[in-house]
């Protein structure tokens, strides 16, 4: 199974804030706080823009008690983020506009490789907002949401605030957003790093109906630069006896703004017995939904090595490829064109629409 060795800090807790309708707001921050009431700066000088960086946070109170964010692209005011917990993987794109920083786009459910910064946002989350004074207060979630019906307000409720986490102690501002139902959620925004802790107060019923206060907390550990991501993957073989597949891990390394399929290419064509040294990946599609599917368009050097083999050995290289390409993207089927159209390799020609799933993949050719 593929594995990213490198995190969201905002959507999923925001929704289950969302889910919760009962709580209370005693443990709110108040705007009376320290006699600094402003801070000098821009909001992108606390929520930076960093190439080749990972981010590591600690985790208590959640699913997995580690938490990394790779920044994946940069482009201009805009940047898209990888976040892996556990084995559940997000991906967001936040923006620099009108004097604010923006979560615009999320996607969770399995790891996001295309460049997202141009495409039209699915969220607006406004995360900090000039002017950066205690009181400067925002609706957290703005525009057409499609993930949700989110609401809350956010305030700054303190601009010089000391917060310690493990990667240091720091001087902070300070952001409350109350839910709706009493939850709410306190982040920390640090100059020069970004945010570095957020503690979220959400509420719950238990068994015998009292209600529980759950409080989950995330800090920065770690800050790792001028790193690439490591991907690490199966690749699979087939042997030349039997057909099953031999199975090794591979490891693929990427930086921020780096070209995805050229990367991949490489990759493939280190892999001879499945993939040919002049074949050219023309395009990667990935459709999400209740089948996730993989696409490669590939040139038509692939359709000549596949007609070198005979008809077993054929059916089998191409199942090898696509249960790599599978587990490089996580998903679940895999279907490849020749310069956008079928692939006729020299025993089998492929209709419209056709696919090879995992499940099918692992039961035939896996021991």
């Amino acid at each position: 199974m593929r594995k990213i060795k490198f995190l969201g800090l905002v959507l999923a807790c925001a929704m289950a804030f969302v889910a919760c309708t009962s709580g209370s707001a005693d443990n709110v921050p108040s705007n009376q706080t320290t006699q600094t009431e402003r801070v000098e700066g821009s909001v992108s000088e606390f929520f930076p823009f960093s190439p080749n960086t990972q981010y590591v946070f600690s985790r208590s109170g959640m699913i997995s008690d580690r938490e990394e964010i790779y920044v994946t692209f940069i482009n201009g005011n805009i940047m898209q983020r990888n976040i892996t917990v556990a084995h559940l993987e997000a991906t967001e794109v936040l923006e620099y506009r009108d004097g604010a920083i923006i979560l615009t786009h999320a996607i969770s459910g399995g790891h996001e490789f295309r460049n997202l910064t141009n495409e039209p946002a699915n969220i607006d989350r406004v995360m900090l907002k000039a002017p950066l004074e205690v009181g400067n207060s925002w609706p957290a979630f703005t525009g057409d949401i499609s993930l949700g019906n989110l609401q809350g307000t956010s305030t700054i409720t303190d601009v010089n605030v000391p917060v310690s986490v493990p990667y240091g102690d720091f001087l902070a501002i300070q952001v409350t957003t109350e839910f709706p139902g009493g939850n709410f959620s306190v982040e920390y925004f640090v100059r020069d790093i970004g945010i570095v802790k957020v503690e979220y107060f959400t509420s719950a019923q238990n068994p015998e109906g009292a209600a529980n206060t759950v409080d989950e907390t995330i800090m920065l550990a770690e800050i790792n630069r001028n790193v690439a991501r490591e991907i690490t993957f199966n690749k699979f073989a087939p042997n030349i006896d039997d057909y099953y597949f031999d199975i090794d891990e591979m490891a693929l390394q990427m930086y921020t703004n780096d070209d995805l399929i050229r990367n991949l290419e490489q990759a493939l064509r280190a892999m001879p017995a499945i993939f040919s040294a002049d074949t050219v990946i023309n395009n990667i599609d990935i459709q999400r939904g209740e089948m996730p599917t993989v696409t490669l368009d590939l040139s038509a050097e692939y359709q000549s090595f596949m007609r070198n083999f005979g008809s077993g050995f054929e059916s089998a290289t191409l199942s090898a490829l696509a249960i790599t390409v599978i587990d490089f993207f996580g998903v679940d089927a895999f279907r490849v064109t020749i310069d956008g159209g079928n692939l006729e390799s020299g025993h089998i020609v492929f209709e419209d629409g056709w696919i090879l799933q995992r499940n099918e993949i692992i039961e035939a050719f896996i021991r």
